[in-house]
């Protein structure tokens, strides 16, 4: 057998898929370091959404910003501001102006400065104001002991090229604290502030400005500093250590990704990303675009959600490569947008502020499902083909962790039972005392889809059986397929066991076939680790 290292490979599908077709959903790769282990790379799992733990719901309502501030974490869900402390007491502010669209949070040491639907608001010592603005604001940052905010266009000739300064904690904002950006007729839709300066990206170029000593105009343009690069989408400026990243409009084309390096704009989309970025374009809209970023297990990510178009892409940064998070709508059998809508650090952990509902999750590598629901991973490998010649798969084996089923399971429901008849059936247990009203809350929760805590223990079999609940976890599967033709037509699904707690299982499967263009597609969605390190195959070629 021959080492089949494509098969912990990177996310590359082209629009032919006779060209290349690896795909990656739902997992990440991590380098072994060490240059000893089993293949260069482990395929994981990508982090799940853990709801043991999570931030109190003040809001059905998207999650539109987080910040951390002085151990304080500030969420914007729909009209309201939470203030959250790390024992999770939580002060609400508001109501606020809401479109539904992301908040762009600023912060000094002593205040916090937002901006909502065209509304800039201000938190200091428990207060929420208003300050009197002359402008419109787009966007606010902080930097050098000024908050700086971006006036949005209305129409008037250069009021999209203009932006003010508070010099007061955001207290005041003074007519004739304006600057002006004036290094082409451009738009700007956005504003940043990192490394020290002022960054202002427009809808085609980008300016970059120092912080001096003049009181009057405090914000010098840096004559390198102008990109001509921008983007459509505000929304997708995220900062990434000393970098910016952004979907890129220019005046020579778009829907490419940038990330800055000084004033350096470098192009981090392949062709694979380019391409879905456009075909997303051309089904629905790209221009609402929401960029985030974080660090995890020692490696950097720049997730880029399309809300309307429903989808997710993520760049890591440590390996330079694209992957897919993808929320999967289980019932209905399909991949959608992930969950988070924002994320931040905060309290020594990774949170995700839910697009929906409000709620505000751990982003958490060791938990392995979506708020108790299923994360279905895929991994599709790239092609094995020898001069168009037919070859004999005697065997694929893989090298991964196995006996990593759950001690403990947890429960799906299969839903034999309707929505009034699982109520009555549930409630009647109650009664019984059968089950507790904690107990209750959490199997409503779970036939609802709903997120719930997983530290709640359940009944045995015998009361969850006749509600319609089945095991998930214990004795988890893996499932391949294979392509004897590049990916146009597939085999049945083989099915292999990974393994009870503590077992120790040999994955693979014989009898492959004599294919021409081999490839295999992996995936399953049981919450259990998933680690792929390698693989071995056995492929002889045939003299036709």
């Amino acid at each position: 057998m021959i080492p089949f290292g494509g098969i912990t490979g990177q996310s590359y599908v082209l629009a032919s898929t006779k060209a290349e077709t690896e795909l990656s959903i739902n997992v990440y790769r991590e380098r072994i370091e060490s240059g000893e282990g089993m293949g260069e790379f482990c395929l994981n799992k990508s982090p799940g959404l853990n709801a043991n733990g999570s931030i109190g719901l003040i809001a059905q309502a998207p999650v539109r910003g987080l910040l951390e501030l002085n151990d304080h974490l500030f969420a914007a869900v729909g009209a309201l501001i939470g203030d959250y402390t790390s024992s999770y007491v939580v002060a609400t502010y508001g109501a606020i102006a809401n479109d539904g669209l992301p908040v762009q949070m600023a912060a000094s040491p002593t205040s916090l400065v937002f901006v909502s639907a065209g509304v800039l608001y201000r938190i200091n010592g428990g207060a929420l104001t208003t300050p009197a603005l002359p402008f419109t604001p787009a966007g606010v940052v902080y930097g050098k002991n000024y908050f700086i905010a971006l006036s949005r266009y209305s129409g008037v000739a250069g009021s999209g090229q203009q932006f003010f300064w508070s010099s007061d904690d955001g207290a005041t904002w003074p007519a004739g604290n304006v600057q002006t950006a004036e290094a082409q007729a451009n738009n700007m839709v956005a504003i940043q502030f990192i490394n020290q300066m002022l960054c202002l990206i427009g809808n085609r170029i980008t300016q970059w400005f120092s912080v001096g000593s003049n009181p009057n105009a405090p914000f010098v343009p840096i004559d390198s500093g102008v990109i001509q690069s921008g983007t459509e989408a505000a929304s997708s400026i995220a900062k990434l250590g000393q970098s910016l990243l952004w979907l890129e409009q220019s005046e020579e084309g778009q829907h490419s990704v940038i990330m800055t390096n000084g004033f350096t704009p470098n192009k981090i989309s392949n062709n694979y990303v380019a391409n879905k970025i456009t075909e997303l374009a051309a089904a629905s809209r790209v221009d609402d675009a929401i960029g985030m970023t974080y660090s995890l297990k020692n490696q950097d990510f720049y997730r880029l959600t399309f809300p309307t178009a429903d989808y997710t892409l993520e760049y890591n940064k440590t390996l330079n490569e694209w992957q897919c998070p993808l929320w999967w709508d289980w019932r209905n059998g399909q991949y959608r947008r992930h969950r988070a809508n924002c994320i931040t650090s905060a309290f020594g952990r990774i949170y995700a502020g839910d697009h929906t509902d409000g709620n505000i999750f751990i982003l958490d590598p060791t938990c392995y499902h979506d708020r108790g629901f299923p994360i279905r991973w895929n991994r599709r490998s790239p092609h094995v083909a020898e001069a168009n010649k037919h070859l004999s798969v005697d065997r694929l084996e893989l090298w991964m962790q196995t006996g990593v089923g759950l001690v403990t399971p947890l429960w799906l429901n299969d839903y034999t039972l309707d929505a009034a008849t699982f109520a009555a059936n549930l409630n009647t247990q109650l009664v019984a005392g059968n089950i507790t009203v904690q107990q209750a809350l959490v199997l409503q929760l779970i036939y609802d889809v709903k997120p719930y805590s997983t530290a709640v223990a359940l009944p045995d079999a015998a009361i969850m059986t006749p509600l319609g609940f089945y095991e998930w976890g214990r004795d988890p599967r893996i499932t391949m397929r294979y392509s004897p033709n590049g990916g146009k037509g597939w085999s049945n699904e083989l099915n292999r066991a990974l393994g009870r707690a503590g077992e120790d299982r040999t994955v693979y499967w014989n009898r492959l076939g004599a294919p021409r263009d081999f490839v295999v597609d992996l995936f399953g969605d049981d919450p259990c680790q998933v680690a792929i390190s390698g693989a071995w195959l056995d492929a002889a070629e045939l003299l036709s």
